[in-house]
């Protein structure tokens, strides 16, 4: 069951669903400071972190169809990262956050999670179908 829950796609799911939480608490920042002035919103990169680790050099396993995701260990690399957003400036109190910005990526972070979620609860169904087999 070790070997299972450490396949790259779990560890992906895992960063995944890492990212999504930080994502929601940098927005919740973002909200409750909308009118502290001076405040510079703060957002999550981790999409390009992922791409990037996923076209790696490490081992790569062989590709069946162009929507697989690859097989391969540098996704353990990939981590989310909290950047304050200093350049912009939306008001004469400094402070650059937009609430109908932030309920947008509120939405789409919603979304996010719900897709990590749904895609390990499938895996898990997998694993857990398999041991019925088994048995």
């Amino acid at each position: 069951m070790a070997g299972f829950l450490d396949l790259p796609i779990v560890r992906i799911l895992e960063r995944g669903l890492d990212a999504s939480s930080l994502r929601h608490q940098a927005i919740s920042d973002n909200l409750a400071n909308i009118d502290t002035p001076g405040y510079k919103r703060k957002e999550v990169v981790f999409e390009d972190e992922l791409a990037s680790a996923l076209r790696g050099d490490s081992f790569q396993g062989k590709l069946t169809h162009p929507k697989h995701i690859p097989l391969s260990d540098s996704s353990s690399n990939a981590s989310a990262k909290v950047v304050t957003q200093e350049d912009q400036e939306y008001r004469n109190d400094k402070n650059n956050v937009d609430v109908d910005r932030e309920m947008a990526l509120l939405a789409k972070n919603t979304l996010w999670y719900d897709g990590m979620v749904s895609l390990a609860s499938q895996k898990l169904s997998t694993l857990k179908s398999t041991i019925r087999e088994v048995r």
